[in-house]
């Protein structure tokens, strides 16, 4: 078992992976907050598409959605960030 995490570590990070992988983490989890507080019809309409630097983005197809979520936007943040176990997600920007 050693042997496989060694080589998956090396190969993270040697490829530069190390980063993605974590983003796509802390996406996945944000993405899970969010289904705890909305409909899979509202969730169907948005994307998460980035995170860096504390910062999430989300793609929404108008401002209504962004204002749903900007609404709940202190209850989404403290949810993802209780999954993490640390305050990683500083802010939502939207697109």
């Amino acid at each position: 078992m050693e042997k496989v995490r060694k080589i998956t570590k090396e190969t993270f990070g040697n490829m530069c992976l190390k980063k993605a992988a974590g983003a796509a983490f802390v996406c996945n989890i944000f993405k899970k907050a969010l289904q705890e507080l909305f409909e899979k019809d509202f969730l169907r309409e948005i994307t998460i598409t980035s995170f860096s630097k504390g910062v999430i983005i989300v793609k929404t197809p108008n401002s209504f959605y962004a204002q749903e979520i900007k609404l709940k936007e202190k209850e989404i943040l403290g949810k993802a960030n209780q999954r993490l176990e640390q305050d990683l997600i500083k802010n939502i920007r939207f697109r």
